[in-house]
């Protein structure tokens, strides 16, 4: 398997993986219940047993992160400032850690455009795939089609 595929198997599962957990946090913020039965097992469920006595369970409510971004310069030093735990921060290191940042950015997207572009040549040229397991196959119009379409819309997010 290519990497252009790879990378697009990789995305899928980043998909899905996001709409799961969407899907799922809605149950993350249920209420739970505790409460213990005549033979003293102790029970948790989401739902209150009917006629005994249950202690609702709190769960802690997840903060939002903290901003990774250097806060701007309030004390005299133009070119530090303090976190939240007092440390100095350099605002140029900031800026460095921010340029190695976008060069490495700059670098993936010359690799994805490159790859797309070979895609592009491929599926506009071939009509044969090799599989991941090593088998070679035929492809289809209609699959052959949409991977050009998927290299075409890579060469327009990756290429200048």
């Amino acid at each position: 398997m290519d990497g252009h595929m790879k990378q697009i198997l990789r995305l899928h599962l980043y998909l899905w993986l996001g709409l799961l957990g969407l899907a799922l946090s809605p149950v993350t913020l249920a209420a739970s219940y505790k409460w213990t039965d005549s033979q003293g097992n102790v029970h948790y469920s989401q739902h209150p047993p009917q006629g005994k006595s249950y202690e609702k369970i709190k769960t802690p409510r997840h903060r939002p992160a903290k901003s990774a971004a250097p806060k701007p310069a309030a004390s005299s030093s133009a070119n530090s400032s303090s976190d939240a735990d007092g440390k100095e921060i350099s605002a140029t290191g900031g800026e460095e850690v921010l340029k190695k940042e976008r060069a490495s950015n700059a670098e993936i997207r010359k690799k994805n455009c490159k790859q797309s572009k070979h895609n592009l040549n491929a599926f506009s040229t071939f009509r044969r795939i090799k599989e991941p397991d090593g088998t070679v196959r035929n492809i289809t119009d209609k699959e052959r089609a949409a991977r050009k379409k998927q290299a075409e819309e890579g060469i327009r997010e990756f290429c200048d």
